[in-house]
């Protein structure tokens, strides 16, 4: 349930969406929450015939083209879309498998979604089916009928289906985000590598930008922690003895780095973007390895060892994606 994280979503269940409790669920009917443009009731699980596998299909397909958002199977509504009643669904992994066979065939290309039972403590195997759709970067996804593909979307609880204009314009803006991602890599890392102190190091260097970009809190809090979390710390999986000394706010970022220097970063260094994107550095070899006792060399080449780059980009994914 990763895929899905939403502020909204998580304030109405009170929790992260892979750990909503069947509790939380059944509140959404006591609290009279109502559909919205990332949430969808279902009383009943979706059926088999041509007309359900297609509403399913265009469903998940809406919340990936819209915003994303959950469908939650289980939960009636009421004539003005609110939760009325939650007396659950069957539950089964054979369902869920059903669920992803049907969004398979039927939307084209394949969105991203996840698919979570959260089963009634009382009355094992049964409960509420979560589905959670994140928005789509591969947006607009078609949904199959009648041999050609229809482009649903969310306005507000309703599913409208886009124009043959808008569909031209979606994917003008799916191949501009692409470029713009590419764009976006090159800037970080640019900024990291220019942060670095290279005359006698060579380093390796891990940029990632997500799909869609994000925009977190970048304040006192959140300060604090990435400080806790880098300040005096060794960040590579096995540790070499290559400490941060220096942690720092930039423009729109988290900026922490080794050595001497507040300005000049030498050893490691890191950046977390308020979008979502990150990058980091590490050492991975000294140019002087190359010389042997007694000789003075003015190559600029570095012998690299292959444990210690697997170690960098290791050390740099498991730092940049938790």
């Amino acid at each position: 349930m990763a895929a899905l994280r939403s502020r909204r979503l998580e304030g109405l269940f009170g929790a992260r969406l892979d750990e909503v409790t069947h509790a939380q669920v059944m509140a959404l009917q006591a609290n009279a929450v109502s559909e919205s443009y990332d949430l969808e009731f279902k009383r009943e699980l979706y059926g088999g015939s041509d007309r359900a596998k297609k509403d399913l299909a265009g469903d998940v397909a809406a919340l990936a083209n819209t915003a994303g958002g959950v469908l939650l199977l289980g939960v009636a509504e009421d004539d003005q879309a609110r939760a009325a009643g939650a007396e659950g669904v069957p539950l089964s992994d054979s369902e869920m498998l059903r669920i992803r066979s049907i969004v398979a065939d039927l939307v084209h290309p394949l969105p991203t979604f996840d698919i979570r039972q959260v089963e009634d403590p009382a009355q094992p195997g049964h409960g509420f089916l979560l589905v959670a759709v994140p928005r789509s970067p591969a947006s607009p996804h078609g949904v199959l009928v009648n041999e050609g593909l229809r482009y649903p979307r969310r306005h507000g609880a309703s599913i409208v289906y886009l124009t043959e204009a808008e569909v031209a314009a979606a994917y003008q803006e799916r191949f501009a985000r692409r470029q713009s991602r590419y764009d976006d890599l090159r800037r970080y890392q640019g900024d990291l590598t220019s942060r670095l102190d290279t005359h006698e190091q060579t380093y390796v260097i891990v940029t990632l930008v997500p799909d869609l970009s994000g925009d977190f809190m970048l304040d006192t809090k959140t300060f604090n922690a990435f400080r806790e979390t880098t300040l005096g710390k060794d960040l590579l999986v096995i540790p070499r003895n290559i400490y941060i000394q220096h942690v720092t706010v930039a423009s729109r970022r988290l900026v922490a780095h080794g050595g001497p220097e507040p300005a000049k970063a030498k050893w490691i260094a890191c950046e977390l973007h308020q979008s979502g994107a990150g990058a980091f550095a590490a050492i991975v070899a000294h140019r002087s390895d190359t010389v042997r006792p007694g000789e003075v060399s003015q190559s600029t080449d570095s012998q690299v060892q292959d444990e210690d780059l697997v170690l960098d980009i290791w050390s740099a994914l498991r730092f940049l994606v938790t």
